[in-house]
């Protein structure tokens, strides 16, 4: 299960004639996703805000879709809005957050492209008088609609746009994966703004909270392996940078160095290399350090 969920955390790049895994770790995803939606012909204002929700709020594609004008409306129509949870039955039991540039967009989406679908033509301040004259219910009210006027379902993003804006931009991967990008951003922010153990703990239980995950610490966990791996990474760059540099330090001792029965001093050995052979790793460093 680890295993699956850690190959979950990633996607393919298309790199010349191959495909290349990539983690979920690349802040221009987005951007690249973005901007392979632009070359398509049908893609509008609904499919850039959908998209843009997706990264930002870290919402189930369902849960982004399934927003209605009430939810947006309940938190004050800015950056915030209700949604439902998965397994929650339709109640509003958390909030998605976006920027306030998506909230541009999306108000001009209202009151654009939408209101030519919309069945009554309404805009978003018609919407709202006439549920200040209690005439209409907004949780009623879909946030984005099909070009026929109907409910927008994910099947339809998922296959007409985010599957073609992904081959677009040479990519392969699923539409879950912004999911995952918002969790491993949040994560990498949390870990490098952080100053203590007890910071990391309390961000990562506000992180659970606001993903509403049932299993919270187990979630964490799978980011934390990939993190922990990333991190050893970075550590062995250094390890290998060192040993780069010590090599050339060497051979350049080495070429000034006096020959002495056909051995440069640089030669001399300070471990017995076939304690290396003998000895395992703990052996060998107990012996190393007199350790009998």
């Amino acid at each position: 299960m680890m295993i699956l969920r850690i190959l979950q955390l990633m996607f393919t790049r298309l790199q010349g004639e191959n495909w290349i895994p990539q983690i979920v770790d690349d802040v221009k995803l987005p951007g690249i996703i973005l901007l392979g939606g632009s070359r398509l012909k049908r893609w509008g204002l609904r499919e850039e805000c959908i998209t843009r929700l997706l990264f930002e709020s870290g919402g189930r594609v369902s849960e982004v879709i399934g927003l209605t004008l009430g939810d947006w409306y309940s938190r004050g129509l800015l950056r915030e809005a209700n949604a439902f949870s998965k397994g929650s039955n339709g109640r509003r039991v958390k909030f998605l957050r976006w920027n306030n540039e998506t909230s541009k967009l999306l108000q001009r989406y209202f009151d654009t492209e939408r209101r030519k679908h919309d069945p009554n033509g309404y805009r978003l301040e018609d919407y709202l008088k006439l549920n200040h004259k209690k005439k209409i219910d907004l949780l009623s009210v879909p946030l984005f609609l099909t070009n026929r006027g109907t409910v927008y379902t994910s099947k339809t993003y998922r296959e007409n746009y985010w599957n073609p804006a992904c081959r677009n931009a040479g990519i392969d991967a699923d539409v879950h994966q912004a999911r995952h990008w918002y969790v491993t951003m949040s994560m990498r922010t949390i870990y490098e703004t952080s100053h203590t153990n007890a910071d990391v703990q309390r961000r990562l239980r506000e992180l659970i909270e606001y993903m509403k995950w049932k299993k919270g610490w187990e979630m964490i966990e799978v980011y934390q392996h990939y993190f922990d791996v990333q991190r050893h990474l970075e550590i062995q760059d250094k390890v290998h940078n060192l040993m780069e540099q010590s090599k050339k330090e060497a051979l350049n001792r080495g070429k000034s160095a006096n020959v002495s029965h056909g051995k440069t001093k640089n030669e001399q050995m300070l471990v017995d290399p076939q304690q290396l052979v003998l000895n395992d790793d703990f052996n060998f460093l107990m012996e190393i350090g007199g350790v009998k």
